[in-house]
């Protein structure tokens, strides 16, 4: 499983398989040539820029998904210098923003495993005899022109694709099923999306058995008879858009299985003559929605629908006034909508169980619509992450541990991996400096650099950080790590004490032991904190005689009270007949106070040692 990445300085003669704009191995410059090469099982990074390209991946259809990511805050990959978080964007308007829009922005036509997140289209989208395609996260701008999701009878199983927390601005929609009679049953799924409606400027009208509709924003085509289609809306918003269609929901059909399913919507669009409009009775099929006119032809109104009289959501005055920081068209606190949708499975399919922000729903059934009563922030600002305070730990944990998850104190609830300004880096011992790349955690697994809100009710502003392994393995004996927001001083520190792996205690039965002509009564070294201190040793036999030490090899080693290899040294021979040497005791002992035992260990030839000690030592504080 390969990763390539993409661009906007980077080139397509690279091998794009590093970050960087690195000739050779760099980047690649267009998402085409990544997706020339990329299969299944293989992973595309993105980073923001502008792309101006028609995008249509060459490879056949996998049989694994290929994740296609963008990283907008910079914060999932490597980089490099040379960029600026904001958005990937990839559009047809192939020269700049004021010419002429070209061609199709992303076309999959027979295809299949393709995953796309956090990428913002500008044009039309065009998905043809694909099979499991998803768009997580994504933005569409259409201007009016028409994208269009199509079945197709070379597809040999089930036909999924799903967009789910996108946004749709002025893109009409069409779902379309040509003629063929192979039963299989396909679905598309619309979940916790907002989209504002217009008039097809691509396709003035249709026909069928009922005669021709014109004048629509979405539109369900079916030429097939035998094909169970099926198109779900699931707790979505409408909004009006550049024009006013006389449809906004419609289904123009030769096929008696075809339907389309609108359940848990917010329609804030009037339409001139019909919200709803099906050229057969009950195929559309819609319940528990809102909206201010939702008018119906040969269409069931269905149950749980609420007729809103006031406008129940945020208009971001929240936000202008500092109070909440709500996405536009969120319900607010109050609002009929909330809690009113429903929680039942929809003809076998169930309801999102997130909103927009991927965050679960506040109460037992979801609101209407495509957003909770949530606050994407709890600071109204677009400097994101700004802590007003920092909060300082300390935790001790073995060398090469691996999995090693903590809570911290951001002192801010709703801050996510992706969070602007969010920074987090850790250096080891007096090293330089590494970036962590944060991203998505959750509450039960471990995930490098995973970031995850324990409970924004009940523990605000705590959050599970899972410290990647690169931090503590072997090699030092402490780290620090620092997740910092805008104002740069403040947000969480962890110091980490990395003790050696455990060490078994050496027991000298045969009472070979050290002395210290600087040790107490009790025969216990004090030492004080901090200090660098030369210590001088005795080695006495089993009879309490000095050892004689010339020509053996000697080896210091210093554990702590839980028998944890700290430091251990190369000990100088002061006077070998009598026993007696000498060792700098360092500050890797004496930077933490606490008790900590010293042995000596004496080789002679290849074979023969003998250890000496315990000697107890205790390292002050001043």
């Amino acid at each position: 499983m390969a990763t390539y990445y993409v661009r906007p300085d980077g080139n397509d003669t690279n091998t794009g398989l590093a970050p960087t704009s690195v000739a050779g191995t760099g980047a690649f410059r267009t998402v085409n040539k990544a997706l020339s090469v990329a299969a299944g099982g293989d992973t595309v990074w993105i980073a923001p820029g502008v792309y101006r390209e028609n995008v249509a991946p060459t490879i056949a259809a996998q049989s694994t998904m290929i994740f296609v990511n963008g990283d907008c805050s910079l914060t999932q990959v490597a980089w490099g210098t040379g960029l600026t978080a904001g958005t990937v964007r990839i559009t047809n308007n192939l020269t700049n923003d004021a010419g002429t829009r070209s061609g199709i922005t992303i076309s999959l036509q027979s295809k299949a495993y393709y995953t796309f997140r956090d990428i913002r289209f500008d044009g039309w989208f065009s998905i043809g005899s694909s099979n499991q395609i998803f768009f997580t996260e994504c933005s569409f701008t259409g201007l009016g022109r028409e994208s269009i999701v199509a079945y197709g009878d070379s597809l040999a199983s089930n036909f999924i694709v799903a967009f789910d927390r996108c946004s749709f601005t002025d893109v009409a929609l069409t779902t379309f099923n040509p003629q063929f009679d192979a039963v299989r049953p396909h679905a598309i799924f619309f979940r916790s999306c907002i989209f504002s409606c217009c008039t097809n400027l691509d396709r003035a009208s249709s026909s069928g058995p009922a005669g021709t509709i014109t004048n629509f924003w979405y539109l369900h085509v079916q030429q097939a008879n035998n094909s169970l289609s099926r198109v779900y809306f699931l707790n979505c918003t409408v909004i009006p858009g550049r024009s006013q269609p006389a449809f906004i929901f419609a289904l123009w059909t030769w096929s008696q299985n075809a339907s389309v399913h609108i359940v848990n919507t917010a329609i804030l669009a009037d339409a001139i003559t019909n919200t709803f409009r099906s050229d057969r009775i009950s195929q559309i099929y819609t319940s528990n929605n809102a909206g201010y006119s939702l008018t119906y032809s040969n269409v069931d109104a269905g149950s749980g629908n609420v007729t809103l009289a006031t406008y129940p959501l945020d208009n971001e005055e929240g936000y202008l006034g500092s109070v909440f920081n709500y996405l536009p068209y969120t319900p607010m606190v109050g609002s009929a909508l909330i809690g009113a949708g429903s929680s039942a499975v929809v003809n076998g399919q169930t309801i999102p169980t997130v909103d927009f922000s991927n965050n679960a729903w506040n109460q037992a059934n979801p609101t209407i619509g495509y957003m909770d009563n949530r606050q994407v922030s709890t600071v109204p600002s677009t400097a994101g992450y700004v802590p007003l305070d920092r909060a300082v730990q300390t935790i001790t944990t073995t060398a090469g541990s691996t999995g090693v998850s903590v809570h911290i104190y951001l002192g801010s609830t709703g801050v996510t991996f992706q969070t602007p300004n969010l920074t987090c880096y850790y250096a080891r011992d007096n090293g330089a400096s590494v970036q962590i790349p944060l991203v998505q955690g959750n509450a039960s697994t471990w995930v490098s650099g995973g970031l995850f809100e324990v409970s924004s009710t009940t523990m605000p502003g705590v959050y599970k950080f899972d410290i990647p392994n690169a931090v503590i393995q072997a090699g030092a004996k402490s780290a620090s790590i620092m997740l910092r927001g805008a104002n740069a001083f403040n947000g969480a520190f962890i110091n980490i004490n990395i003790e050696g792996e455990p060490q078994p205690n050496y027991v000298s039965t045969n009472e070979f032991r050290l002395a210290s002509e600087d040790a107490g009564y009790n025969n216990v070294l004090e030492l004080n904190l901090n200090t660098a201190t030369t210590v001088k040793l005795q080695l006495l036999d089993m009879y309490q005689a000095p050892s004689n030490i010339a020509g053996a090899t000697l080896s210091v080693e210093v554990y702590n009270s839980t028998n944890n290899l700290v430091a251990s040294y190369t000990p100088t021979v002061r006077y070998a007949g009598n026993g007696e040497i000498t060792f700098v005791l360092s500050t890797d002992v004496s930077a933490t106070y606490g008790d900590y035992n010293v042995y000596c260990t004496k080789t002679s030839g290849s074979t023969d040692s003998v250890v000496y000690g315990p000697l107890s030592l205790r390292i002050r504080r001043l």
